[in-house]
């Protein structure tokens, strides 16, 4: 008796979102590696953004008045540039079919309960809502605290 653990199977269409709540998750993860690599390679150079904040408009006009001298290093900046542009077209790419889809009957209802936390925003909470599905399939609020691994437990020898 209690040896059989109840599992959760999704949806073809809950699988879906997962999918596409994973995908916005890796092009994030690709834009900010984009953005890394062109950073360190205009540091390599000596080349320091002099404002505060990096990836606003004025930094963007500061990357377009750069001048390398060797035409491989104004190819190798222009590659980087392009990549960063590519990642950020896909992530809004992304952005916008999740925000399709969370508007959608099936994902309105917990995603706007989510997204009225402070802080969470419709991709955060869509995301959040695809990968646990079926808030339901907890009895209590411990056991669904047990299924993300935040039980406090002692670690000491």
């Amino acid at each position: 008796v209690g040896n059989i653990v109840e599992v959760w199977c999704p949806t073809p269409g809950q699988e879906a979102a997962r999918d596409l709540a994973r995908a916005r998750a890796d092009a994030r993860v690709d834009l900010m590696r984009a953005r890394h690599l062109l950073s360190k390679m205009l540091l390599r150079k000596g080349l320091v953004y002099p404002g505060r904040s990096a990836w606003t408009k004025a930094h963007r006009e500061w990357l377009r008045s750069v001048e390398l001298p060797e035409p491989a290093e104004r190819l190798v900046m222009s590659e980087y540039l392009q990549q960063v542009v590519a990642c950020e077209q896909r992530r809004d790419r992304l952005d916008a079919a999740i925000a399709e889809l969370a508007a959608t009957d099936g994902w309105r209802p917990v995603v706007s309960r989510l997204s009225a936390v402070r802080g969470v925003s419709t991709v955060t909470a869509f995301s959040v809502a695809a990968e646990i599905g079926d808030f339901s399939r907890f009895p209590s609020a411990p056991s669904f605290m047990s299924y993300l691994g935040l039980v406090p437990s002692e670690d000491s020898s």
